[in-house]
């Protein structure tokens, strides 16, 4: 696959692109608007790849492009997190590259459970 031959649309807002994003993504939000964007002067047939965080957005986008006479559009399956899990490259608003900070994970504290007054269930108390 050759990058090139693929305009990149990031559905995402704006504040996710600036943190990260694939390279030569085009941001273009949630929202199709053929008069404003840029790819709307791509040919119909031009290969687009749709992406966000989960899928969603991008799917949603994808079917609209579609519904405006775009025939080539694919929805990047996993997402941009399944892209950077796969070890491609991820950049910022300054096009440098971006890595994923390890999390350090608080342990879980068991909570101490009472009864519901009116079932007489397990409820977990709430401080």
């Amino acid at each position: 696959m050759d990058m090139s031959d693929y305009l990149i649309l990031d559905t995402r807002k704006k504040e996710e692109f600036d943190v990260s994003h694939i390279p030569g993504a085009v941001w273009v939000s949630e929202k199709v608007d053929e008069h404003i964007y840029a790819f709307a002067k791509a040919k119909k047939d031009q290969p687009i790849v749709v992406y966000c965080s989960v899928g969603i957005r991008s799917e949603d986008f994808g079917e609209r492009l579609k519904k405006v006479g775009f025939t080539n559009v694919k929805n990047l399956y996993g997402s941009i997190f399944a892209w950077k899990d796969e070890g491609y490259e991820v950049q910022n608003s300054n096009q440098q590259p971006t890595t994923r900070q390890p999390t350090t994970r608080q342990p879980i504290t068991p909570q101490p459970t009472t009864q519901h007054p009116t079932t007489n269930q397990p409820t977990k108390r709430h401080k």
